[in-house]
């Protein structure tokens, strides 16, 4: 069963995310479907706990996408609402302490997934993320962490398959797709026709119950 505050009034300082994360699931559940693709293994906000020796990441959400013929693809999701220190791996809350995290969590995990982190308010704060990624994962190869903003992932009908996301490498990336993706400078436009999917993420085991 759901703890009580599942269903608790959301309070005036948790709206915005809230709201937010609920446009992103949504979207994503309809671009899944339009894709030919299906969404399953939904953990809700905090149910998904991820340990990482003495410590914990409890992602925003996590999900896995499948289709007919293909391996599971594993993600966990992060919103960046503007609130949280770029650099500081002493506040809990900082989005060096959480890459660190993650990838140690990928480290510890023979199943590969991504990270993606959507910026619901400032698109700046998305590259300093990601040139925080660029220092703390530890292989280059890497490509961890998806980030991009909310408003370029709602503008897109075909969310699934379009490149609205960078890596720390500054590629584009899509969350299913079926080629390589380029490196290109170009940082105006992140959104550009989809290229096709390119790995296949075996399911993530987590330590919680899905929604």
């Amino acid at each position: 069963m759901p703890p009580k505050r599942a269903f608790a009034p959301v309070g005036l300082a948790r709206q915005h995310h809230t709201y937010s994360l609920a446009e992103f699931i949504v979207h994503l559940a309809i671009a899944t479907h339009q894709a030919g693709w299906k969404l399953t293994g939904f953990y809700r906000e905090n149910a998904c706990r991820l340990p990482v020796g003495d410590e914990v990441i409890y992602p925003d959400c996590a999900f896995q996408l499948v289709a007919e013929g293909r391996p599971p693809h594993s993600f966990f999701v992060e919103l960046d609402n503007s609130t949280e220190v770029i650099r500081s791996d002493a506040d809990r809350d900082s989005w060096q302490r959480k890459l660190r995290l993650y990838d140690a969590f990928q480290d510890s995990v023979p199943d590969r997934f991504r990270v993606i982190v959507l910026a619901t308010r400032s698109s700046e704060r998305i590259q300093h993320i990601l040139d925080a990624a660029r220092d703390v994962v530890r292989n280059p190869q890497r490509a961890l962490i998806y980030g991009g903003t909310l408003r370029d992932f709602l503008a897109r009908p075909d969310a699934l398959v379009a490149p609205c996301f960078r890596d720390h490498a500054g590629r584009r990336r899509a969350i299913v797709w079926h080629a390589r993706p380029v490196l290109t400078d170009s940082k105006n436009d992140p959104c550009e026709p989809a290229p096709a999917p390119c790995y296949a993420v075996p399911p993530v085991v987590a330590s919680a119950t899905p929604a």
